[in-house]
């Protein structure tokens, strides 16, 4: 889809495609959604408006070195926190998200692809913050 921005899953030649969940972020550009990319806060934040936009899915990245430190020699407190209460949250909501991986999955397909979704101002702000903190009290 050249030139389109997709932000629900599709199906390409019988491939379903589920994208990695993209939000226009307070300072407005595009951001992807990812442990060391956001603020525990966007990422809640934005899990509730996928649910009131009643998104077919919320595409989290994650790589299996992100909980350590660049020297990959210790924990990144931050990130492991960021995981913690993000893993908290979802346990607590149940009843709205449904955490899984994609085998067995049936595919639910939206019949547009939406504007993705925002965060404000304020919650990117926090997120630079803590980012700053990260790189420099490491």
């Amino acid at each position: 889809m050249p030139g389109a921005l997709v932000v629900e899953p599709l199906v390409c030649e019988g491939v379903y495609e589920y994208p990695m969940t993209v939000f226009r972020s307070g300072a407005g550009g595009l951001r992807h959604v990812q442990l060391t990319a956001c603020s525990h806060g966007e990422i809640e934040a934005l899990l509730w408006q996928a649910l009131e936009a009643e998104r077919k899915s919320f595409v989290i990245l994650s790589h299996n070195f992100e909980l350590l430190n660049p020297a990959k020699n210790r924990p990144d407190e931050i990130v492991v926190k960021r995981f913690r209460k993000l893993c908290a949250f979802l346990d607590r909501n149940r009843d709205s998200f449904r955490a899984r991986g994609f085998q067995g999955l049936t595919p639910s397909l939206a019949p547009r692809q939406p504007a993705p979704l925002t965060t404000t101002a304020w919650k990117s702000c926090l997120r630079m913050l803590e980012q700053v903190y990260r790189r420099t009290y490491r």
